[in-house]
């Protein structure tokens, strides 16, 4: 994922550290290949099914750590029914207090502490009898939530899971949440885990109700999970997350096919808001019939900050739109910022392929490129930003972005224009998302491109600094929250001087843009002879710094990865 990745490290020890009581602390360990006393004591030791290390954790007040090994686990198993009761209800309760981490190599393994959650993946499935297929086929009988909360006092930290094949299709509150559902309140810091296909009536993935702003979400991923109604992968009710360095990727839903925000306050004493914040964040290929991204309803307050929409869908009729982003508040205003995000190639029906405002909005957009996204018009400047009209209409402000237009080489210029920094040129990236000519999602031809900068962007140094946000998560973990934040998407330095002309100006969207990025190790805005001798001193050695390689493949050790940049931007650069 995203550079964030390296940074959640200290949120977690931190969180562990407050979750611990003032007591001995006892690790419980479950693998289902163990064979020894099944107690628990040891990786030979385990437990062979999860819901009794979880029953022993529960009864135990010095347990605040269960470690999981490799394998699939499911919530109707356990050492009294191992072929599971197939109970719908049954599911893996979480503790207050206690974590819950898997990805471990465990029994058998030469070394069972290692910890891997690609090579040791360690599932949660609701599937209990084994037999779903694709597209939710056959899934009917199972568990209506694999994960759940039912308390509000406390924190709990789950860590390292793939949870899958929920369906909460029941009455409420079995209808909310089919892979978590965190319908009380408690505090839940969830790391490094996958959310794969599983099915709602609202919030396929995750539900949060009331989770104010102590949840944390980090480092996930959300694929391909469904709602019949609200939120494909994360709905917010009166909640207040905070979401870093995750990807949403072809969730589905009728409003907000990745996630729906709603809060209810309609009456001045009702002071409850969603305000939920997301950072460095990716939005691939999501579908709703509104919001094919993100659905913001009711008293929705969100701060979004370094993140890309792409190819995300509003197929609804007449009324729906917002390809990316839909709002529609019910009695007072949305107010939404959105600092920071690339809007490229989502497609609306109707209207709004990228931000469709239906009324009473407050929406500000800062350092923004929006650019190819199309709905019923086309692609011009009402599919970027439809702005709605009437006796109550948005207000909605717009400032450093760069704007598809009906015409670019006119002297029009969109929201403003000049006066408000904006500005309508291609932003050429180093490569426009593409179809394939038959819409997003059909066959295996969808290419969301590279929306990182070629060296010649009109939108490098082009931003405002004084509205890049200071670090309130706390990215770079150096204690300063009063300081701008630090990374853009690939968690590289988010304020860079990308034109070499002395002054150092964060770019419009989600990328910044530096040739020390390519190779210019030396400073000189040009990538030749002197950088290769850099490369060639360092090889083989563990330099971050020579680590160009792009994320996910730059692993810190200067080798080929690094090299190949190099020789991609051989003899490029700039004159100061």
């Amino acid at each position: 994922m995203g550079g964030s990745l390296r940074h959640w490290l200290a949120i977690s020890i931190i969180s562990i550290v407050v979750a611990c009581p003032d007591s001995i602390a006892r690790i419980i360990y479950v693998d289902h290949d163990a064979n020894g006393l099944n107690d628990g004591s040891s990786w030979e030791n385990a437990y062979t099914f999860l819901q009794d290390g979880l029953s022993y954790a529960r009864s135990d007040p010095n347990a605040d750590e269960v470690r999981v090994a490799q394998g699939t686990y499911k919530p109707d198993a356990n050492s009294a029914d191992p072929n599971g009761s197939g109970d719908r209800y049954a599911t893996f309760e979480l503790i207050s207090g206690a974590s819950l981490i898997g990805g471990y190599a465990g029994f058998g393994e030469p070394d069972p502490n290692i910890r891997n959650i690609q090579l040791y993946e360690t599932t949660l499935s609701g599937d209990v009898k084994g037999d779903d297929e694709p597209n939710f086929v056959n899934n009917v009988e199972n568990s209506y939530n694999v994960v759940h909360i039912s308390w509000s006092e406390g924190n709990a930290i789950l860590d390292g899971f793939t949870i899958t094949s929920g369906n909460a299709n029941g009455s409420y509150p079995f209808s909310i949440g089919g892979g978590i559902c965190n319908y009380s309140g408690g505090k839940l810091l969830l790391i490094n885990c996958t959310l794969r296909n599983n099915y709602t009536i609202a919030g396929g993935g995750v539900y949060i109700l009331y989770g104010e702003n102590q949840t944390k979400i980090i480092s996930c991923l959300f694929i391909q999970n469904m709602s019949q109604y609200n939120a494909g992968a994360l709905y917010l009710y009166e909640s207040s997350p905070t979401i870093i360095d995750c990807i949403f990727i072809q969730n589905s839903g009728s409003h907000g096919g990745a996630i729906f925000c709603y809060s209810f306050a309609g009456w001045p004493e009702d002071e409850i808001y969603s305000n939920p914040t997301i950072i460095n964040s990716e939005f691939i290929g999501n579908k709703a019939a509104k919001g094919g991204a993100i659905y913001f309803r009711g008293e929705c307050h969100s701060t979004l900050i370094n993140c890309k929409f792409v190819a995300n869908a509003a197929w609804g009729g007449y009324a729906s739109g917002g390809g990316a982003i839909y709002e529609m508040p019910d009695f007072q205003y949305n107010y939404n910022n959105f600092l920071n995000c690339t809007l490229v190639g989502n497609t609306a029906n109707n209207r709004g392929g990228g931000f469709c405002y239906y009324s009473v909005t407050k929406s500000a957009l800062i350092n923004c490129i929006l650019w190819a996204n199309k709905d019923g018009s086309g692609i011009n400047e009402r599919s970027q930003i439809q702005v709605g009209e009437g006796p109550r209409p948005p207000a909605v402000s717009v400032t450093f972005c760069c704007i598809q237009d009906d015409n670019p080489d006119d002297d029009y210029i969109p929201f403003g224009g000049l006066a408000n920094h904006n500005i309508d040129d291609n932003p050429r990236f180093v490569r426009d998302p593409n179809d394939g000519g038959d819409g997003w999602g059909v066959g295996d031809n969808d290419d969301f491109g590279d929306l990182r900068f070629s060296f010649n962007s009109p939108c490098i140094d082009a931003g405002d600094n004084n509205s890049v946000p200071v670090d309130l998560a706390e990215l770079d973990n150096d204690g300063n929250t009063g300081e701008p934040i630090p990374w853009d998407l690939d968690g590289r330095p988010r304020i860079a001087d990308g034109d070499c002309n002395g002054s150092s100006i964060v770019d419009m969207g989600a990328y910044e843009f530096s040739y020390a990025y390519f190779g210019d190790f030396d400073n000189q805005c040009d990538v030749d002879f002197d950088d290769l001798k850099e490369i060639a001193s360092h090889w083989l050695q563990k330099e971050p710094l020579f680590d160009i390689a792009p994320p996910p493949i730059g692993d810190g050790i200067v080798n080929f990865k690094d090299l190949a940049v190099l020789a991609e931007h051989w003899l490029e650069g700039a004159t100061p």
